[in-house]
């Protein structure tokens, strides 16, 4: 690790003057190991504290006479079980898998930024305009450096195109080749609450750039990136995150019913107690969506190991007019790469769908005495029953892969409309 880590910080306010004010700030920021198996190797993940074998063994003359228990290798096509592991199965392992954890590794640190200015308006009402910027350095990268150069011979053997020949499988490597870039527009309007409501709108552009998103990924991580030890910055590109606007509206509004009100402003006793005190909060949030890489399952294309894309069709525009009604992007700018390469559509190139979600709830507080009362909530969350398609999830088949019989089309939606409702004693 770095014995340079020095994170200073520094912040500032100033008033320009009296309804005015200045800030800005800056600071570095160190980051510790991403948790999980993966994203830290040891050596006990190696040969010999670690191996994983798979033996495939031609099917042997079935028994005459099958022992108790034993099962008949011509039914299911497997070899005897009392048959063993073959005798060089731990002296001699054909697929070892490797981690190794770079000589080089650094502390991967983070440097922040921003500028704001804050104006006060009548009526209790603030603006605020601002920038907030960001930089990753060092981060910690998980792929295969060991990977072959890929070629158009179907045939070549993997081992002598490796980094290191003598291994012919891959190595996964852990390692500080990350970096990542953020800047944004911030915008943000509070008017507090008075006359019986209160506004907190929000909106931020940005855009987040970076060659890997997280390290700890697993198979996404280790095995997508092309051929990344030698082009790192093949991998560069909109990250997996990266939302480019967003828009939030928090408010809460007092229904103008029951005493002192404009509706039964002169009602009392149990009238008042039904339609007085009512109130309307929530939180509407528009959003556009996530980006998404294309991969290309039809076949391995470079003749290697890692993640196959595919090629851009010229002319064509992947966010554009899909061409297959009901998909998500343009399924027809993207083809099948030439061979003996990993395709040239970049990462995270294809826009997902946004989202919008109204959350809207009424609550009534009914007094009892003065340190007891009761509050009733009901609460609808998506009120409008918005069909929000998210284009993957755990379980489902993938629609940003050519092979995939979902190729194109959102898979998964976000939760339809709940409703709930609560009754609190409080005392």
């Amino acid at each position: 690790m770095d014995a340079n880590n020095i994170a200073p910080r520094i912040g500032f306010a100033y008033k320009v003057r009296d309804k005015l004010v200045l800030r800005g700030g800056y600071g570095i920021f160190y980051a510790g190991y991403e948790s999980g198996p993966w994203s830290n190797p040891s050596p006990a993940f190696n040969p010999p504290f670690f191996v994983s074998q798979n033996f495939n063994t031609p099917c042997g003359a079935p028994s005459a006479n099958p022992a108790a228990g034993e099962l008949d290798c011509s039914i299911l096509g497997l070899s005897h079980f009392a048959d063993g592991f073959p005798a060089n199965s731990l002296v001699d392992p054909n697929t070892p898998q490797l981690l190794e954890l770079a000589n080089n590794i650094r502390t991967p640190y983070m440097q922040q930024w921003h500028l704001s200015t804050q104006y006060e308006l009548p009526h209790n009402t603030m603006v605020e305009i601002g920038y907030g910027g960001s930089r990753g350095t060092k981060l910690y990268t998980f792929f295969d450096g060991n990977q072959p150069t890929p070629t158009t011979d179907s045939t070549a053997a993997y081992a002598p195109r490796r980094p290191d020949p003598i291994i012919d499988s891959g190595i996964s490597v852990f390692n500080s080749m990350g970096n990542s870039i953020y800047n944004s527009l911030q915008g943000r309007a509070e008017k507090r609450f008075s006359n019986g409501f209160s506004l907190l709108p929000s909106y931020t552009w940005s855009h987040s750039i970076d060659n890997e998103s997280a390290a700890n990924r697993g198979w996404s991580n280790n095995s997508g990136p092309r051929y990344f030890a030698a082009n790192p910055g093949w991998e560069r590109g909109n990250s997996d995150f990266d939302i480019r606007q967003r828009f939030v509206l928090g408010y809460i509004v007092e229904l103008p019913f029951g005493r002192g009100k404009h509706f039964g402003s002169g009602v009392g006793g149990p009238v008042n107690q039904v339609i007085g005190g009512w109130q309307l909060p929530g939180v509407t949030t528009l959003s556009t969506g996530n980006w998404f890489t294309i991969t290309d399952g039809n076949g391995n294309f470079s003749n290697s190991s890692g993640g196959q894309r595919r090629d851009l069709v010229p002319g064509q525009n992947p966010n554009g007019a899909p061409c297959v009604p009901g998909t998500f992007f343009n399924t027809c700018a993207f083809t099948d790469p030439a061979l003996g390469s990993f395709g040239n559509a970049g990462r995270n190139i294809v826009l997902g769908p946004g989202f919008q979600v109204w959350h809207v709830s009424l609550l009534k507080r009914f007094q009892i005495t003065e340190g007891t009362r009761v509050e009733f909530r009901a609460e609808f969350f998506n009120l409008p029953n918005h069909t929000n398609l998210a284009p993957s999830c755990a379980y489902c088949t993938s629609p940003v892969d050519l092979s995939s019989s979902r190729y194109g089309f959102a898979t998964y939606a976000l939760a339809p409309r709940q409703i709930q409702f609560g009754l609190k004693f409080y005392f």
